[in-house]
């Protein structure tokens, strides 16, 4: 799943938790589904105890949608029954209090073990409770980790990966701010781990970075991809070393590392992808490798106190929104091999003064200026 920027997800969650055509019964909202079954979409009570009832308006409750208990903080404990057979990752966010979710026995989609949700086979990880405190071990036999399995997990420390892991969601970990460590068993064929950070099998890969972990970090040499998200909203990062065996950086790798200072990209880096380093409002100082070619959509916007920027030569194409609202921007020198500027690339930055192109004037989308009518630009 794509992350989406904290405004965004803010209306997202607002306009899901806002039903039309909408019913109540006791302390539930729900609406019908097309198959005459009908969906949750919002607890509307404070109980620590919630049992979700199996139908309500007398038709069956198969569907707990997202957002459906978001911020409920005094629930603790929840009971999902027999009828459910669609049950959202993102129902519990911000439920800080809920240590255990249960399925009733009965239920064939579902299954419950030590009050975490599985399916019904145990061989996928579905939900951990977001209020659980400590660390967590992962049964062995289990074999997907859900995309939303541990999403805002904000008192989750660390968590140990068995060997029957197969697949992990990209965003399994997201906003698990207190995440130090993540550890894999050494007989899983497909994941390793290195002091608490989450690769591939061999190593080449850096997958996840704990978000909760303080200070800087090196990765380490023979990595040659930083994953999508790696290090996404890992707040207390200092700041990172890229070793030179790195060639690509992926889309929302750094995405709002907001305690990031100076970044230094090796010139073995040839991509930068979508997002890579936005929100990153800590930024001052970039140092692009010489053998980057494309710099993606929107990879640093957001970049508030980055002051100039140096596109190498080797770039050729500075995506869309690339340096969008980098407020403290004032100087860019384009390189020579740049021919596409994205739409908006610089929209927003109100501190710019110059931009300096060492080549020819090249093709843009839209106004890579959005109107600055304060920035001068040299050829």
């Amino acid at each position: 799943m794509m992350k989406l920027p904290v405004l965004l997800l803010t209306f997202v969650m607002l306009l899901a938790a806002t039903s039309t055509n909408a019913d109540v019964e006791g302390d539930f909202e729900y609406q019908a589904n097309e198959d005459g079954t009908v969906a949750v979409t919002r607890y509307l009570g404070s109980e620590e105890e919630v049992v979700i009832p199996a139908a309500l308006g007398g038709k069956a409750v198969t569907v707990i949608e997202a957002w459906a208990f978001e911020y409920c903080e005094d629930v603790a404990r929840v009971t999902i029954p027999e009828s459910v057979t669609s049950l959202s990752g993102w129902a519990f966010i911000g439920c800080t209090s809920l240590d255990s979710i249960t399925v009733n026995a009965l239920n064939l989609a579902y299954s419950s073990s030590d009050g975490v949700v599985f399916t019904k086979d145990q061989k996928t990880l579905i939900r951990f409770p977001v209020g659980r405190v400590g660390s967590y071990t992962i049964p062995d036999g289990v074999a997907v980790i859900d995309d939303t399995a541990f999403v805002g997990c904000t008192r989750l420390s660390s968590v140990l990966i068995p060997g029957s892991v197969s697949t992990i969601g990209e965003d399994s970990f997201y906003l698990c701010e207190s995440l130090e460590a993540i550890n894999v068993n050494a007989l899983n064929a497909n994941y390793s781990s290195l002091d608490g950070v989450l690769f591939s099998k061999d190593q080449t890969m850096l997958l996840q970075f704990p978000k909760g972990r303080v200070g800087a970090y090196t990765v380490p040499d023979g990595v040659t991809v930083i994953g999508g998200s790696a290090f996404s909203d890992c707040a207390n990062l200092s700041g990172v070393v890229i070793p030179d065996s790195v060639t690509r950086i992926d889309d929302w790798a750094f995405y709002s590392c907001a305690s990031l200072s100076e970044l230094t990209i090796p010139d073995s880096v040839t991509s930068i992808g979508e997002s890579a380093f936005q929100g990153c409002s800590g930024l001052t100082t970039v140092l692009i490798g010489d053998h980057v070619i494309g710099i993606s959509d929107s990879a640093f916007s957001g970049c508030s106190s980055l002051i100039n920027i140096l596109i190498p030569d080797s770039v050729t194409r500075i995506g869309a929104w690339a340096f969008d609202s980098c407020e403290a921007l004032s100087t860019v020198t384009v390189g020579k091999s740049v021919t596409s500027i994205g739409d908006s690339a610089f929209a927003y930055c109100s501190n710019l003064t110059s931009v300096y192109f060492k080549g020819d004037a090249p093709e843009a989308e839209g106004d890579p200026l959005f109107g600055n009518d304060s920035a001068t630009v040299y050829y």
